[in-house]
């Protein structure tokens, strides 16, 4: 996502909902979870924030759906 200010683009990051979400699977490399656990894993469109989770989404595995982790990981 950018925004224009003074003539220039700036880029804009916006953290993907799927960072906070209790599904996320963050045993191996990119992005997957229990709903997108092969494949390529997570679809770009909802990483990027141009769909949303909350609801089922075409291709996913099961009925889970975007559910916020109930304690926050550190690393």
């Amino acid at each position: 996502m950018f925004a224009k200010s003074n003539n220039s683009y700036d880029m804009i990051y916006k953290e993907p909902i799927c960072s906070n979400c209790e599904h996320r699977i963050y045993d191996k490399p990119g992005a997957y979870c229990k709903a997108f656990p092969d494949g390529d894993g997570i679809p770009d469109e909802i990483l990027v924030g141009a769909k949303s989770h909350f609801r089922l989404f075409k291709g996913q595995k099961g009925s889970l759906i975007y559910s916020p982790q109930k304690k926050i990981l550190f690393n």
